[in-house]
């Protein structure tokens, strides 16, 4: 049976096991909406703004550590939800945005309600596409921990260590994680202001936010260690200030977070490690109990 393009779309979207779609109709897409009115398995969240569809969608994976995905129109529709796109990009959050164009044969020629929509997202985006064809949905590229033994390697041989912790440890859920971690190893932790909540600030392990705005204790530790271990943070510019200056003491930098992108991209990273925070922490700490235990017998 032949099936139409908003027929593969809502398809593909129950296949997946999307149970929520938040959008604003247009005329772009609304043969889709035609094909969500006619099945009941996705859901479709109206909403009054494509920016607030995006935001929606945003908000929906936060809370439910699912995929958010958003539908909108061509054009106005599009250039209303970069925003949305952008703070999802940034906090690394996964999101599926659909969006309607012009007619293919109509593509570059300033028809009706047409922008460049690959082009506008493609700064805020890990992937874009203008389909023309069936292609496959799998928006989620899950990372594996494989450098798990040269991270412990490292943080056992260290004599000035450190753990540093960002946003990512809120997102993804791991503050139980990054407690017993810290406590597993005994290091000083720090983390950043959106990391903050991440780890009890009354342990005496904690030694404050870092950053322009943090304590002294925690941007000296930060400084001088020889070995840090980076939790979902970005080494953004109030934290770590002049990369050049940064790297004036030697250190070994092992770095966790879910997206491959922020991995060495300010600073040169020793021990990359790719995935959902709390699942690597959890590995970190089993790893780390079975390597006491051996030395321990």
């Amino acid at each position: 049976m032949e099936l139409t393009g908003a027929e593969i779309v809502v398809r593909c979207l129950q296949e997946e096991g999307v149970e929520h779609v938040f959008g604003y109709p247009g005329g772009a897409v609304l043969f889709i909406y035609d094909e969500l009115f006619k099945q009941d398995k996705v859901k479709h969240v109206l909403v009054r703004h494509e920016q607030a569809a995006v935001h929606a969608a945003d908000g929906y994976s936060r809370s439910t550590d699912k995929t958010g995905v958003a539908l909108v129109t061509s054009g106005p529709g599009v250039t209303n939800a970069v925003t949305g796109i952008a703070t999802a990009y940034m906090d690394s959050i996964p999101l599926v945005v659909i969006t309607g164009q012009v007619p293919t044969h109509a593509i570059g020629l300033d028809a009706f309600q047409e922008c460049d929509t690959v082009g506008i997202t493609r700064p805020c985006v890990k992937h874009n596409f203008l389909v023309k064809d069936v292609r496959s949905y799998n928006p989620m590229i899950k990372g594996h921990p494989g450098q798990i033994k040269k991270a412990i390697q490292a943080l056992m041989k260290a004599k000035r260590p450190m753990i540093y912790t960002g946003g990512g440890v809120i997102l993804g859920g791991a503050s139980e994680e990054l407690t017993q971690l810290v406590h597993t190893l005994g290091f000083p932790c720090t983390n950043t202001l959106m990391g903050l909540g991440g780890f009890p600030a009354t342990d005496p392990q904690f030694l404050g936010m870092l950053g322009m705005h943090g304590t002294y204790e925690a941007n000296m530790a930060m400084q001088h260690c020889d070995v840090l271990l980076a939790i979902g943070a970005r080494f953004d510019d109030r934290v770590i200030g002049n990369p050049r200056h940064f790297f004036e003491e030697p250190r070994t930098i092992i770095h966790i977070d879910i997206d491959p992108s922020s991995i060495s991209k300010r600073v040169k990273v020793d021990v990359p490690i790719v995935g959902n925070v709390r699942e690597v922490l959890q590995e970190l700490i089993r790893h780390l109990q079975a390597t006491r235990e051996r030395l321990d017998a």
